[in-house]
């Protein structure tokens, strides 16, 4: 995390500008797969033109937003998005999406920064995503400790886990693991982990019966691994540690037997874990270079995990990359079917729940994309511009808000969803200026 800011948010309106010389469509790398596939670059298919009879756009928009939907996937030029502090941008309706009945679900965002920029921030802050589809600002903050980075609800909804991690300084020794619990509506600090001292807990994730909880530690010096926290007798205690060399991310399987980790000692950069026997059962290398993945998704019939990579300083940076996932006595196998190039800096990727698309935030050019998956293969559909340096993102998966989008970007909150294989916006809301406003990480109970 760079603390030093200052630089980035007065170029934030520059960052989308692409000069022509630089534009780029993206290619399907098929050197793995032995096949041919057409690019993408071709023009409207009659069957996906989203224009109406009119030549107007069949969808709703925000009326700042920029949707491209041309099948070449290039970098374009983003209008600057205006908003005012704290307001909410409504450009969708219940009627727009049948929503019959539901529930209202908390939704909770870091702040890791402080009011001069250069500084951690302390505080994490809890929103109220409602049963009629609108997004309520709860002017509620709760001071967790410095630099929070990551959060995450349970399963069940009744606990939430914080990441503390002050990275730009690990020998601060601040990194920590902070729980609350649900309490009449309400989360409340419960108990704090302090086995992360001197390390860098960096991505979390929960296994299908939410009583194991892993958080991958990527240790600057090259150690790092993967630690558990498991709920037993009702009470949540750090368990161990399993040795693991720069992990990045991890996502467990549908089946709850298995995770695939992005990481390893070179040239392995996937592993396989067993995280019921809690221990490595297999090292590929995969990509035969550097993966720096900070959202991993597998489909719910675990065919596909998709793998976004943004390192700078990897050869295959800037990249989407398609796992597919077949199985020998159990395990799970991977294999790269499908990468597609020049997509910049993607953050967070999600599968919608039919496991048909996948959405891609794309940090440093402020927009988000749809890619949909058919024949093992990624295809660009369509992106939404304009959403200043869109990076976490969460999501719905079940009821009547299923496969609804929450992006964190900037200073602002959107909701998205799946219209007519386009990406649409259906709610923004605005925090404010300040550095104190800035989000990071993003969260939605289940």
């Amino acid at each position: 995390m760079d603390l030093n800011l200052d630089a980035l948010i007065s170029d934030v309106s520059l960052i989308g500008e692409t000069d022509e010389s630089e534009i780029s469509d993206i290619c399907n790398d098929t050197n793995e797969m032995g096949e041919n596939v057409e690019s993408p670059d071709f023009e409207y298919m009659d069957d996906t033109n989203p224009l109406d009879d009119n030549g107007k756009l069949d969808v709703i928009v925000d009326e700042y937003a920029d949707i491209s939907t041309d099948r070449g996937y290039e970098d374009m030029q983003s209008s600057d998005m205006g908003s005012d502090a704290d307001s909410v941008v409504d450009t969708g309706t219940m009627d727009d999406t049948g929503i019959v009945e539901n529930y209202d679900r908390m939704l909770v965002v870091t702040h890791p920064y402080g009011q001069d920029g250069s500084s951690c921030g302390r505080d994490i802050e809890f929103f109220r995503f409602t049963a009629m589809g609108d997004m309520v600002r709860l002017n509620r903050r709760i001071e967790v400790g410095d630099c929070p980075i990551k959060v995450r609800f349970s399963p069940d909804g009744n606990y939430l886990f914080v990441i503390l991690n002050n990275d730009h300084n690990p020998q601060a020794g601040t990194q920590s693991v902070v729980l609350l619990k649900k309490s009449n509506s309400e989360y409340v600090r419960f108990k704090q982990f302090d086995e992360f001292s001197m390390q860098n807990p960096e991505y979390l994730v929960f296994d299908k019966s939410g009583n194991k909880f892993f958080i991958v530690d990527y240790d600057i010096k090259g150690r790092g691994g993967i630690h558990i926290i498991q709920r037993e007798q009702g009470d949540w205690n750090y368990k161990r540690e399993i040795p693991f060399t720069l992990p990045r991310a991890m996502v467990v399987m549908p089946d709850n037997r298995y995770a695939l980790i992005i990481g390893g000692e070179e040239p392995d950069d996937v592993a396989i874990m067993d995280i019921i026997d809690e221990r490595i059962v297999k090292e590929y290398d995969i990509f035969s270079d550097f993966v720096d993945s900070l959202g991993l998704d597998v489909t719910p019939d675990g065919r596909y995990v998709v793998v976004p990579n943004s390192s700078p300083f990897s050869n295959i940076g800037n990249t989407l990359s398609l796992l597919e996932i077949t199985y020998e006595n159990g395990v799970p196998v991977p294999t790269l079917v499908n990468t597609v190039e020049n997509v910049n800096e993607p953050s967070a990727s999600l599968f919608s729940a039919d496991a048909r698309f996948v959405v891609v935030t794309n940090f440093s050019k402020n927009y988000t994309s749809l890619f949909e998956i058919n024949n093992s293969s990624l295809t660009f559909r369509s992106r939404i511009t304009s959403m200043s340096l869109a990076d976490s993102m969460t999501m719905i998966r079940r009821g009547d808000f299923k496969d609804f989008f929450f992006i964190s970007a900037l200073n602002d909150i959107f909701v998205l969803r799946i219209e007519n294989e386009n990406l649409v916006i259906f709610k923004k809301l605005g925090l404010g200026d300040g550095y104190e406003n800035m989000l990071g990480d993003i969260d939605i109970e289940p």
